[in-house]
């Protein structure tokens, strides 16, 4: 019988795996060569909601970023002070980079990912 510990890395070996070998394979259905449509049409309004003393320092997460053309299309408003993308792959992050150049890297400000499986667990423990 598998140990807890033991599972939970073999979980942790294939997510690994996994994320990286779609990015490597181009089995990215997801990934849209060009900036999500909704946020363009949205963006303005979007922006006018927010209280006045703040539409001009405005800070976006993507969560799950990827490769995404949203990131530099972000960074060139205006009123974006800072974007933060968060993504499981390195390849996604190397394609998204070398696709964006304007974007610029700072390698010191990456962190890794805590695992899923070991971050849910923590919660719910104690």
């Amino acid at each position: 019988k598998m140990s807890d510990q033991s599972a939970m890395d073999s979980r942790s070996t294939s997510l690994d795996n996994w994320k990286d070998q779609i990015w490597a394979e181009g089995q990215i259905g997801f990934h849209q060569e060009v900036v999500t449509p909704a946020l363009v049409k949205w963006w303005s309004q979007a922006v006018s909601q927010l209280p006045e003393g703040k539409r001009d320092a405005v800070s976006v997460l993507v969560p799950l970023c990827g490769a995404s053309r949203d990131l530099a299309w972000l960074l060139a408003r205006p009123e974006v002070s800072s974007v933060c993308g968060i993504e499981i792959s390195e390849l996604a992050l190397q394609r998204l980079l070398s696709e964006n150049p304007q974007i610029g890297d700072d390698p010191s400000r990456r962190r890794p990912l805590v695992p899923a499986s070991i971050a849910g667990r923590a919660r719910t423990a104690g």
